[in-house]
């Protein structure tokens, strides 16, 4: 094991060096290529780009007024000794030539006016965009639905022992204002685990056992720290546990089912990782025929 681990380690340092080494060879033929070339301006709307060094060769592209681009430093003389051309490249696809007399490397006062009111334009409507958005509602009165995943220290005593195991359990989170409770925003959990504590199988069984576990609770969010794009919170509320197992000792079967309510408190921590979804992560005490807690995180879409 001791062995394969620095096979790993070299193959990851390996590997980092060269694409560092890869990296630093593009940057480096990057500028080699800037080096041959320059920034230009075109003249005048509906400039053409051929494919070769030839008024008569294939148009390949047409140009705007005042639009960048960039040309190779020198010209070259036309193919069938007509005309000076500049090797072009407008983007990935537009790679050609163009006539010396339809573009400039300084920006005249018509481009300058030209290109201040595309950016005026691009500007207004950006902010037009921005303006017509529905301003973020705080996450205290943001309503969430989303996947929710935890790990509960859950915990019994049997026959005067105290048993816990951590239980990976996974299901709904639903967040946000109620109408069930005068709109005030609740915070509700449905866990669920296909496979019962393993101290049963630990401890107690002698052959694997079977079940589940579930959790469901709803508790009330108080905000410690609101703003548009992020909470923190306590909470109190209620929780219900339901746990069935199915197990073998000594040969004998039992069928064991208990159903337990109690009390829960929750300090969490929530923020937009974008407009709509958000992230959220709670810890949680649970407070019923025996103690334990929980950790949770989810991963919501605002409703």
């Amino acid at each position: 094991m001791e062995y394969s681990i620095r096979q790993l380690v070299l193959l990851f340092c390996l590997t980092f060096v060269m694409n560092l080494f890869g990296a630093s060879q593009v940057r480096a033929r990057s500028r080699r290529r800037h080096s041959r070339s320059q920034i230009a301006y075109i003249k005048n709307s509906g400039t053409a780009v051929y494919r070769g060094r030839s008024f008569d060769s294939p148009i390949i592209a047409y140009l705007n007024e005042g639009q960048k681009v960039r040309i190779s430093l020198k010209p070259y003389g036309g193919s069938d000794g007509f005309g000076l051309f500049y090797r072009i490249v407008v983007n990935r696809r537009i790679k050609g030539f163009i006539p010396d007399t339809d573009v400039t490397t300084t920006v005249t006062s018509d481009m300058k006016e030209e290109l201040e009111q595309k950016k005026n334009k691009r500007s207004q409507t950006r902010h037009h965009h921005k303006k017509n958005e529905e301003p973020l509602k705080p996450m205290y009165f943001s309503s969430f639905i989303g996947a929710n995943f935890a790990s509960v220290n859950y915990t019994e005593v049997i026959s005067g022992l105290k048993m816990s195991s951590a239980v990976p359990m996974y299901g709904l989170k639903i967040t946000g204002p109620s109408s069930f409770l005068a709109d005030a925003p609740l915070d509700t959990d449905v866990l669920f685990s296909p496979s019962p504590p393993s101290y049963y199988d630990l401890r107690l069984a002698t052959q694997p056992s079977s079940g589940f576990l579930g959790l469901v609770s709803s508790s009330l969010k108080v905000p410690l720290i609101s703003q548009n794009r992020f909470l923190v919170f306590y909470s109190l509320g209620l929780v219900a546990s339901f746990l069935k197992v199915n197990l073998l000792i000594n040969q004998q079967a039992f069928d064991a089912q208990q159903v337990e309510l109690g009390a829960v408190f929750a300090l969490g921590v929530a923020a937009r990782l974008t407009r709509k979804l958000s992230l959220q992560a709670d810890i949680k005490y649970y407070y019923e025929a025996s103690q334990y807690t929980g950790v949770l995180a989810s991963l919501a879409y605002e409703m």
